[in-house]
């Protein structure tokens, strides 16, 4: 989300049905909010004069500058949680790392950031709970490709996991480990996985997050 903005039709304000004026894959501007869209030199530099955090949904079409606001952090505050009913499960994924240096890998101070404001949902919502996730990566294929992408991946997968181990409020969704044996078969590219993987996915989820968090 710091590059390519996330965009919004439709916000809880406006109420329910949901209504827009588009069809899903057809909207374009105006848009009723819009949250990231920083990138470079614009995106340091809102990093190194972030103030502490206090989201706000931006006006339609304008963008904050003042200061610089987690982008998912805000998206959690301000629109997520603001819907009805309110969701049970937020699984958050891990950022896509970039090239095979991982140049876009999240710093490990704006995912604690994250970690943070999860906990503040959670310990807020004890009469409607709620449940945050942490989804891992997943390795890529065991070619040659993937074997390198994996030396490079494994350390900052280990670091995020080990972050989200000491926040007990969170659940883990280690996929990462989930898919330590999976051959090339499993996969369709380098870092794609068939329709037989992705279903051994969702049934992971469903028994090893969903019902275990029925006794948080």
């Amino acid at each position: 989300m710091d590059e390519i903005p996330f965009r919004g039709h439709w916000h809880p304000e406006l109420g329910y049905p949901i209504r827009v004026s588009c069809a899903p894959g057809e909207c374009g501007p105006p848009y009723h909010w819009q949250l990231g869209g920083q990138s470079g030199e614009q995106l340091d530099a809102l990093l190194k004069r972030a103030a502490p955090l206090s989201p706000a949904m931006p006006a339609p079409g304008v963008r904050p500058t003042a200061s610089y606001v987690e982008p998912l952090v805000a998206l959690l505050d301000n629109v997520i949680m603001q819907l009805q009913p309110r969701p049970t499960h937020i699984v958050i994924g891990a950022p896509w790392p970039g090239d095979i240096n991982g140049a876009t890998w999240m710093s490990m101070a704006r995912f604690a950031e994250l970690l943070a404001a999860g906990n503040r949902i959670m310990s807020r919502s004890s009469g409607n709970a709620i449940r945050f996730v942490w989804k891992t990566d997943t390795q890529p294929a065991p070619c040659s490709l993937g074997a390198l992408s994996r030396k490079v991946m494994e350390p900052h997968v280990a670091q995020y996991r080990e972050l989200v181990q000491r926040n007990p409020l969170w659940g883990l969704f280690d996929l990462w480990n989930a898919t330590a044996a999976f051959g090339n078969d499993c996969y369709e590219d380098t870092i794609h996985f068939n329709e037989i993987a992705r279903t051994h996915f969702n049934s992971l989820l469903l028994r090893d997050v969903f019902k275990k968090s029925k006794s948080f």
